[in-house]
């Protein structure tokens, strides 16, 4: 209607106004004044009303022409639409039983439509609500080493799948542990023999890639602490810490306390074959001081000499030399030395005898006593068994140590045993410790009362102990792999076979994502809603779907109406009752793996990969319908065509079946029968109907089948049958002879907010919370009659074939009615890019701020509509394609002065309102009918709207960026940037708009 033009514009106000200006020259005696009006003036504004309506009606005759000329060609309007979108369910708690929801289960809303009636949403279909929640989801790539946690039940944020560029949780850790093996807290030394399961060294490129992929580290108190150096020798692995780094202290993991060796390493796919068959230790040590010496009861400083038994010897008097750090290496030799020399101390038991001194005295009678050396001859070396004291020795190789043998002059004594493998501390002068200790048990000339002790002093004690033969082996063995963390015993690990792997990977050949479950799905239909953001990339890798049951993983069939996470959709498959609980990345749960078999993600730029908004377990498809709403009707007047005016409208569809019984003939019935258009209903024992299904057509002028026709105005709910001769009518005088099953509904009421679903009509099993998601789509109202021409036009136009640009343009739009404008595009692909062959149609929705959750739904209807209608070579070789604009929000930075500061806050609202309207791709640009895809507003249009503005009086620095979202990346373009995408359609973006006085 608006591209016909008016034959006459004037109205009543220009005719009134041409009257006045041509009464002056006409009847200059009589003024015409229609505020005053005198006769004549009211002649005048008659004649004037009269001729105003007779210019408007004939005005109206090329329309009215136009429309009796659609109307000869049987053109109607389209019905309203109804809106649909997803809807989730969520019962009480995961303690509870499940419940199965029926496809048109009624659900709750406070939208009303304009008639004030509750909008009514069904679900379309089955679904069975899991007592379970999607608690984490993970994503894993051996090829890469990887590990990342995408999202769990406490964030919500979205996430990009197989994008694999996250915090890497996989962290290869291997620990071994002892007891008493690696307690060194001054310098020393250990060595690590791994053998492979048959006996053999692990070869030495091995042991210096383990060097040269991670870092070794001993256990401290406050965590671990690089060693100073670990070197390879000999095929062997030698750690060495230095003299003056902090003690190797016990550490308590699982509740098992050990002296700890930590390999860490990133590089996990070097070492997924190293097998070890068995792990021998030893360590080695040197220049140990005593912890302690304890001589004569008393503690003694050990920095100088000291007497070991102190100045005055006697039997069983005794030394310990205590030190955990040697005397806990059970079999190891033990080397003690220290240098001795002696030193004499006068002996003072008794008084001196009194001589009675005289001036003469015979020789005889003055006698004075003989003095002696008392010296040690033999001492006993004894530790503690835990039970009492034992030798130290078998033999008596280290009993006369402090003898003077060797005479009085500086020596240096070495003592070497095998540090008892039944040692165990002791208290000695309240401190507990292990040590050993040196018993005098015979001194020479110990009874003598006169003369000198010959007390050895000792200085520069150390201790050294090195393990020989084999040595020993862990254990404990600790692995952190796949945030997996086990610690178990170096006898159980090395059990196997196969031997022992320290450091593992997921065990994924191929990229995957993991989905945890609180919950076992056994029963179904389970669906799943993957709420997908906008990405670039059409075609999606193959994808494989698994869960982990009976012990493995096993393949689970899915219908997956995201095609590979191309879109949003369901994701639906039948339950499993051998869901098996297990732990994946140190998180138990309940498992289902998606793997990218042919690990098509690994080449595909960020921008490109799925964007997940969210995974909604027990949602389900629905839409703003009501079904099974049935009417009977009878057909009464034997000579009228029979015309009903139905109650319930708008209708969607419906199916009329007409009570026939009597009337068909054994054959029809069998045809009917193959067809599943007869039903036989008992009424009771002696009485069965007969229902035939009838069939809706267009018009009464097409040749019929079998006569068994009707049409249907939905929009207005008038049901006809025809009279004609090809034609047949429903027996008349049956009572409630036409069984009408419709589903109603439909409108742009109909597309429903985020959130608006509120619960269920009735009651179902502990579900307690119901809601969508995301806002519905697709609700149209009924179609006007501009829209039905010139859709009828077009058809008359292109007969259904696509031929010319246009063509392509026009058919998009009849095959839906959220389709806004289409835009066909030849020679380019669907990425934009030149290739010859190729038509790519863009089509931008109606309400496209949902385009990307629902705009797979509208390219399938497209797709399936246009099937016949095109060239077919388009379709095999897939050169047609059907795509979303590339949305493009327009950022505009600029400072704005204005004259008065009163009209600083208002001028940036109208402002930012200004370019909000003008921005938006269907309603915008100065025309008011949107952009064209591809067609991108300049900076002097855009300038042109803020001042348009009457308050703005200088703009300045006027900057414009664009912002296009591409899975989980943002594109930041500027205005050169943005015109190289031939898709591209500017939407509102956020602006920063800074207003000052001049």
């Amino acid at each position: 209607m608006d591209k016909i033009p008016m034959i006459h514009n004037l109205g009543k106000e220009d005719l009134i106004r041409s009257i006045k200006e041509l009464s002056v020259s006409y009847t200059p005696h009589w003024r015409f004044d229609p505020d005053n009006p005198d006769i004549g003036t009211a002649l005048g504004m008659i004649f004037a009303d009269m001729q105003a309506d007779t210019l408007r009606r004939y005005s109206e005759l090329p329309l009215k022409w136009r429309t009796d000329y659609f109307n000869n060609l049987h053109a109607s309007l389209e019905p309203e639409q109804p809106a649909y979108g997803y809807v989730s369910f969520r019962v009480v708690n995961d303690e509870v039983q499940g419940t199965e929801l029926p496809a048109g289960t009624r659900l709750t809303t406070d939208v009303t439509d304009n008639a004030g009636d509750i909008i009514p949403v069904e679900t379309r279909e089955d679904v069975f609500v899991a007592p379970s929640t999607l608690q984490a989801v993970y994503e894993s790539n051996d090829k890469l080493d990887y590990i990342g946690k995408l999202w769990d039940e406490t964030e919500e944020k979205p996430f990009c799948l197989f994008g694999f560029d996250g915090e890497n949780l996989q962290h290869h850790v291997f620990m071994i542990g002892h007891d008493s093996l690696f307690d060194i807290s001054q310098g020393g030394e250990v060595e690590a023999v791994l053998c492979t399961v048959d006996g053999h060294t692990v070869s030495e490129g091995i042991l210096r890639l383990l060097i040269s992929s991670g870092k070794f580290y001993y256990s401290t108190e406050e965590g671990y602490e690089p060693f100073a150096q670990y070197r390879v020798e000999e095929g062997k692995l030698i750690f060495v810490k230095a003299n003056g780094q902090v003690p190797w202290c016990e550490k308590e993991i699982d509740g098992i306390h050990q002296f700890w060796i930590r390999y860490e390493t990133e590089n996990g796919r070097s070492f997924e074959r190293m097998s070890i068959g068995e792990i021998r230790l030893k360590s080695r040590a040197a220049m140990i001081a005593p912890q302690a010496i304890y001589a004569a009861g008393t503690d003694v400083d050990t920095h100088g000499y000291y007497s070991p038994f102190g100045e005055e010897l006697s039997i069983y008097e005794e030394v310990y030399f205590s030190c955990d750090d040697v005397f806990s290496k059970k079999g190891s030799e033990v080397t003690m030395s220290f240098l001795m020399d002696f030193t004499k101390i006068p002996l003072n038991l008794t008084d001196k005898m009194e001589i009675d001194w005289r001036l003469i005295m015979p020789r005889s009678a003055v006698r004075v006593d003989p003095e002696y050396d008392i010296s040690i001859t033999k001492v006993l070396w004894e530790y503690f068994n835990g039970t009492g004291w034992v030798r130290l020795f078998d033999d008596n190789r280290y009993d006369e140590v402090f003898s003077l043998i060797a005479g009085t002059g500086r020596q240096k004594k070495t003592l070497r045993f095998i540090c008892p493998l039944d040692m165990a501390p002791v208290i000695v002068n309240s401190v507990e410790s292990r040590c050993i200790r040196a018993r005098i048990v015979n001194l020479d000339n110990r009874f003598k009362t006169k003369g000198q002790y010959i007390v050895p002093m000792l200085s520069e004690t150390y201790f050294l102990y090195e393990y020989q033969g084999k040595g020993l082996p862990p254990q404990y063995l600790y692995e952190e792999n796949n945030g997996i963390h086990q610690l178990n015993t170096a006898k159980n690990c090395f059990q196997s076979l196969r031997g022992y792997s320290p450091i593992r990977l997921a065990g994924d050949q191929v990229p995957a994502v993991y989905c945890c479950f609180s919950n076992s799905l056994e029963q179904g239909p389970i669906r799943i809603l993957a709420l997908l953001g906008a990405a670039a990339l059409r075609e999606r890798p193959r994808l494989k779907w698994q869960y982990f049951g009976n012990g493995k993983w096993r393949d689970l069939n899915v219908a997956d109406e995201t095609k590979g996470f191309q879109n949003s959709g369901l994701i639906s498959f039948n339950g499993k009752p051998d869901f098996e609980k297990t732990s994946c990345f140190g998180k138990e749960g309940y498992w289902i793996r998606i793997q990218d078999i042919f690990s098509g993600y690994d080449h595909i730029p960020k921008k490109d990969l799925p964007l997940a908004e969210g995974f909604l377990i027990n949602s389900v498809k629905a839409w703003t319908l009501r079904t099974d709403v049935e009417e009977s009707l009878t057909y009464e007047d034997f000579a009228a065509v029979p015309e009903f005016q139905l109650l319930h409208r708008p209708i969607f569809d419906a199916q009329i079946w007409v009570n026939e019984t009597g009337n068909l003939s054994k054959a029809e019935q069998n045809s009917l029968q193959k067809d599943g258009r007869i039903r036989f209903i008992n009424v009771n024992p002696n009485n069965t109907e007969t229902w035939v299904l009838w069939q809706q057509t267009e018009s009464f002028y097409e040749n019929p089948e079998d006569g068994r026709k009707y049409t249907l105005d939905k929009a207005n709910g008038i049901l006809r049958f025809s009279a004609g001769t090809n034609y047949r009518l429903p027996p008349p005088g049956v009572a409630n002879g036409i069984y009408v099953n419709m589903r109603i509904g439909g409108g742009e009421e109909g597309n429903l907010q985020k959130g608006a679903i509120t619960g269920t009509e009735l009651n179902y099993g502990f579900i307690n919370q119901v809601w969508n998601p995301i806002g519905f789509s697709g609700g149209c109202n009924k179609e006007t009659p501009d829209e039905a021409m010139e859709r009828t036009a077009a058809a008359y136009k292109h007969h259904h074939r696509a031929v010319t640009a246009a063509d392509y343009e026009k058919l998009a739009k009849e095959a839906s009615r959220m389709v806004y404008r289409a835009f066909c595009f030849t020679g380019r692909m669907a990425d934009g890019s030149r290739k010859s062959g190729y038509i790519t149609l863009v089509i931008l929705q109606k309400d496209y701020e949902k385009s990307h959750y629902y705009f797979h739904s509208l390219r399938d209807i497209i797709m399936e509509y246009m099937k016949d209608k095109v060239f077919e070579k388009l379709l095999t070789q897939n050169r047609l394609q059907i795509v979303s604009p590339d949305f493009i929000e327009i950022q505009v930075g600029a400072e704005v002065k204005v004259q008065d500061f009163n009209e600083i806050f208002q001028c940036k609202r109208q402002i930012i309102q200004k370019l909000h309207t003008f921005f938006n791709p269907i309603s915008g640009n100065f025309t008011g009918n949107g952009f064209s895809v591809g067609v991108l507003p300049n900076r002097s249009q855009i300038e042109t709207v803020i001042k348009s503005i009457l308050s703005v009086k200088e703009i300045s620095n006027l900057v414009i960026s664009g912002n296009l979202y591409r899975g989980g990346e943002v594109i930041e373009l500027n205005m050169e940037e943005m015109r190289k995408y031939p898709f591209a359609l500017p939407v509102d973006g956020k602006h920063r708009i800074f207003v000052s006085t001049e």
